[in-house]
């Protein structure tokens, strides 16, 4: 068995339910898809991220995908780091 066939399996044996995530970089690539899939896993997900507009529309997506799915959102400044 391939090694992404084997984390796949891996992943699909984690019950999530009861803890927490919060997830930056919700609205696209890489993130989006770990926000999908600790939703899938029974996460309660809070998406963190700058447009208020893209976060609204991710987390829709992901509540029509999983029925029951504890999804929510919160902006974030984008300036948060610029003084380190």
């Amino acid at each position: 068995m391939a090694k992404s066939a084997q984390f796949r399996l891996f992943l699909e044996c984690i019950d999530a339910s009861g803890k927490v995530a919060i997830v930056t970089g919700p609205t696209s690539g890489i993130g989006k898809e770990v926000a999908r899939k600790l939703v899938r896993l029974g996460a309660r997900v809070i998406l963190a991220g700058r447009n208020e507009e893209a976060l609204k529309n991710v987390t829709a997506e992901l509540q029509q995908e999983r029925s029951g799915a504890q999804c929510g959102w919160k902006l974030v400044q984008s300036n948060l780091f610029s003084s380190l």
